[in-house]
């Protein structure tokens, strides 16, 4: 079999397999329950799954646009629908979802109360409501990692604050195994009330 017809059979084959989840928006999706491992090519049926999380990107100070006005958006816009102690898995996310990330939001949330300073916080879980568990029993999508911009920092309050950073995808995986939280807003600052 040549390469060309050998790579778009993969192609097909993971798309299947993934039930379409690549597949573009308002394009038909393909039914993965129709699909056996019977229906694969020889060469393909010894392959196995690959899953993978996203990888974490450092920014770089050159990389975070500091001109773009933020993105008025609240935790709805970032809602996955996931369960409680759940593994992220990229499928998970949604178009809503991927318009928001890597631009600069203001969003507006609750500090952790796991945390053992009062003052000079310069990273925190910021939470959807003052209830929601961080850790197990939450629910990854409430939660966005916060780190401040250099020189900055917050002082704790039970009252909700209001957050400016750029928002991106950095799932992070707990001691259970499962994700804890879902995003991280970088080089964040508060703003005043």
């Amino acid at each position: 079999m040549s390469g060309w017809r050998a790579s778009h059979k993969a192609v097909i084959v993971t798309l299947i397999l993934c039930g379409g989840c690549f597949a573009p928006p308002g394009s038909t999706q393909i039914d993965s329950s129709a699909a056996s491992s019977a229906d694969l090519p020889a060469e393909l049926k010894s392959i196995p799954p690959k899953v993978q999380s996203p990888p974490e990107v450092p920014l770089s100070p050159a990389a975070i646009p500091t001109d773009e006005k933020p993105l008025p958006i609240t935790f709805e816009d970032l809602d996955l629908k996931m369960e409680s102690d759940t593994l992220f898995e990229d499928w998970m996310l949604t178009v809503r979802v991927k318009q928001k990330l890597d631009h600069r939001v203001r969003i507006t949330g609750f500090l952790c109360g796991a945390v053992f300073q009062l003052s000079g916080i310069t990273e925190i879980p910021l939470l959807r409501e003052k209830e929601c568990p961080y850790g197990p029993g939450g629910q990854a999508h409430h939660v966005i990692a916060v780190r401040m911009r250099k020189d900055h920092s917050l002082n704790f309050t039970v009252q909700p604050v209001t957050l400016e950073g750029l928002l991106t995808l950095a799932p992070f995986t707990g001691p259970n195994g499962k994700t804890w939280s879902l995003y991280q807003l970088a080089d964040a600052i508060e703003i005043s009330p």
